[in-house]
């Protein structure tokens, strides 16, 4: 079939698209900032662009923010089909204007912005997110077009906003409207787009998006595909070509010469802004190189968290945050306390004050430098001059919230004596040094708080890289064995990269923090697992092999053995607190061979039907699923009974539950825990 790719990855700092033509062997990067210049008379004014750094100089990004704002009096509060059909931009990339107004301008959201409006934006959280419980809260309130205030769907607005950046950015971009419709013998050439979710995304809302986009886009093929399996296609692709996978290619063609099988494994960390996700996938190569040879790709087992480099970031802010209260505390600063500081805004929920958000931003540069700058065993490569120079421009921002004439006017000495201190203080007790095998503050030490930071951040490290390779070799050895002791896995999972040839690669934006990266290689030394079969993407390869492995998937034709096979754990659990412990999970390799799965319980009651990355036998009376684990999805309620049928419809994806009651394939979708740490800087949590 004759067709054009496009895929889009949905981050959720940035959003990324590519696309390759038919007949053509490039894929492209789209740039889904080239029409911001027209949507918005920016008065000479410079615009906002997302930037890049490359070769040391900043140049526009292709990507586009997520930062997206939210207009009053655009809509209704029945938000119709046709804000989602909008067209700003016609088929040549030319304004559409309509009875004098740019169409652009009856849209919700607003993309670009001049660099002065850049804190004072109603924005939107990431488009991962409003899929999780406690979404609602963080979606800004609204005037509509009738004077009515009002929170929006987070599910509606966010397939128009989908459904809006496809129609215009990526459609429409020059990278892909000039694309053939028709082939030579004048057969139609369809578009088709791919969409990459992370393995914790909500699999249900993810359908209903893709439902939404071919019902409004008119784009027939839509498939939705896991990011750290995309991130495997793209290694299928790169093992041909790249020098990075020389060492690699090397072994595995030697043992493919001797391997009368011809299988080899990709195991992938893609470890992103807002998630990280694993995937352990087997590869059975073909013997010949025709079209029709094509490779047949097996997923043996993904895991994932809701965990990427936001929640580090956070995990830095709540640090600088403690201490910025700290300061403040002190009764000779009271005058310079706004009532707001890192984590929260005296605003409404999604509002970047025009004070308060180039304080975050300055505290954001911060943290990007001491991250840059961390070793492997958590010292720090950034002088106290350098860091005081960050804290500075912190300060000035600071300052500003608090009399945006200071600089101006005259000060008395009380005033800058109070300045000063302040300045100094904040720099003693911010600044983060070198300390053989921990962290220390250079004048006067607070180690408690430093070791406590230290502690938090080997947490998140563990829990990205150890705690989630176990995760996927329980998955791995659960689809075989029903039981197995949690202990072993991950001596299972290092037979099983050990017996294949397996490449290891690691992809994101996340994946350049040092500590990570040392924790990954100390994980498969363990392992015994060659350290040339360890590949870390760089720079813009790290954050794109996603986008690109989605249209490998499609346009290489790779088989999919079983695409249909559910990974993780479906049960139940009871809602009720005194039986909180009362759980029961499904036989999962009973359910994907199409058995009914009957789960009984002692007691009416009401019970969760819930979906768990875990496997089913790392559950126990010890560790069972919880409420607000932040891992535990919870689908549905079943109330005053104790009998259930369980069935998988494979072909139509659906579960049926006791014959009626029938739900899309879910994975996280409500995770019960604060939505804040996710959503953070872009969104802070209200003072109560």
């Amino acid at each position: 079939m004759n067709r054009n790719y496009i895929s889009l990855d949905l981050g959720s700092e940035t959003m990324a698209a590519f696309c390759q033509l038919y007949g053509k062997p490039e894929r492209k990067r789209i740039n889904l900032q080239e029409f911001a210049p027209i949507l918005v008379d920016f008065d000479g004014q410079d615009i906002d662009y997302l930037l890049i750094e490359r070769n040391g100089k900043k140049e526009k990004s292709k990507r586009l923010r997520t930062l997206i704002a939210l207009m009053d009096q655009r809509q209704p509060e029945d938000i119709p089909d046709s804000h989602a059909l909008l067209d700003f931009v016609d088929e040549k990339g030319n304004l559409v204007v309509t009875d004098g107004e740019a169409e652009y301008k009856k849209s919700l959201f607003e993309y670009f912005y001049k660099k002065e409006q850049a804190y004072s934006r109603v924005v939107l959280p990431n488009p991962k997110i409003p899929f999780q419980e406690g979404a609602g809260e963080i979606i800004p309130i609204i005037e509509t077009t009738y004077k009515k205030y009002i929170r929006y769907s987070p599910e509606k607005l966010f397939q128009h906003l989908i459904t809006q950046i496809i129609r215009n950015f990526v459609l429409k971009s020059s990278e892909y409207r000039n694309r053939k419709i028709k082939d030579e013998d004048g057969q139609d050439i369809d578009d088709h787009l791919i969409l990459t979710i992370p393995n914790v995304f909500s699999l249900t809302h993810a359908e209903n998006i893709k439902d939404y986009v071919i019902k409004i886009t008119g784009i027939k093929n839509v498939d939705i595909i896991y990011e750290s399996d995309a991130v495997a296609y793209y290694v299928m692709d790169a093992i041909d070509e790249e020098t990075q996978f020389n060492n690699f290619r090397t072994s595995l063609k030697k043992n493919l010469k001797n391997n009368p099988k011809r299988d080899f494994q990709i195991l992938t960390f893609d470890i992103g802004h807002g998630t990280t996700d694993l995937s352990l996938i087997e590869i059975n190569e073909p013997k010949g190189q025709g079209k029709a040879d094509r490779r047949t790709f097996y997923v043996k087992a993904r895991a994932g968290k809701s965990h990427g480099g936001s929640r580090l970031n956070y995990i830095f802010a709540e640090y600088y945050n403690r201490c910025l209260r700290e300061v403040l505390s002190q009764p000779k600063f009271k005058s310079l306390d706004p009532r707001f500081d890192f984590l929260h805004a005296r605003a409404q929920v999604g509002v970047k004050l025009s004070t308060q958000g180039p304080i975050i931003e300055a505290l954001e540069n911060l943290i990007v430098a001491v991250k840059k700058n961390m070793n492997e065993n958590y010292t720090i490569n950034l002088s106290f001059e350098k860091q005081a120079e960050y804290i500075d421009k912190l300060v000035d921002k600071w300052l500003d919230a608090i009399d945006t004439n200071w600089k101006e006017k005259p000060e008395t000495e009380k005033e800058k004596m109070l300045y000063n201190n302040f300045r100094n203080e904040l720099k003693n007790i911010f600044f983060i040094g070198e300390f053989p095998g921990c962290f220390k503050i250079l004048f006067g030490f607070h180690s408690q708080r430093l070791i406590e930071l230290k502690s938090k951040i080997e947490t998140y490290v563990k829990e990205n890289v150890e705690e989630l390779l176990m995760n996927l070799g329980d998955i791995a050895v659960a689809r075989e064995i029903k039981t197995f002791p949690r202990k072993k896995s991950l001596t299972v999972l290092s037979k099983m990269i050990r017996e294949i040839p397996t490449a290891v690669v690691i992809a994101g934006q996340a994946s350049q923090f040092k500590p990570i990266q040392e924790a990954i290689r100390k994980s498969f030394t363990v392992m015994n697992f060659l350290p040339a079969h360890l590949i870390f993407l760089k720079d813009e390869t790290a954050k794109e092999a996603c986008s690109r492995g989605a249209i490998i998937y499609k346009d290489a034709g790779h088989l999919w053995a079983n695409r249909e096979e559910l990974h993780g754990t479906y049960g139940f659990m009871c809602t009720i607190h005194a039986l909180d412990y009362e759980f029961k999970t499904l036989d999962m390799k009973a359910l994907n061979e199409g058995e009914d799965v009957v789960i009984n319980f002692a007691y009416l009651s009401s019970y969760w039907f819930f979906y768990s990355p875990r496997a089913s036998h790392t559950f126990t009376q010890e560790n069972p699923p919880r409420f607000f684990d932040g891992s535990t999805a919870l689908i549905s309620c079943f109330p005053d009974t104790k009998e259930f049928r369980v069935k998988y419809l494979k072909d139509q994806r659906l579960i049926c539950i006791n014959d009626k009651h029938k739900f899309k394939i879910a994975s996280y979708g409500k995770i019960t825990e604060s939505i804040y740490p996710k959503v953070w800087p872009a969104v802070l949590k209200p003072l109560d």
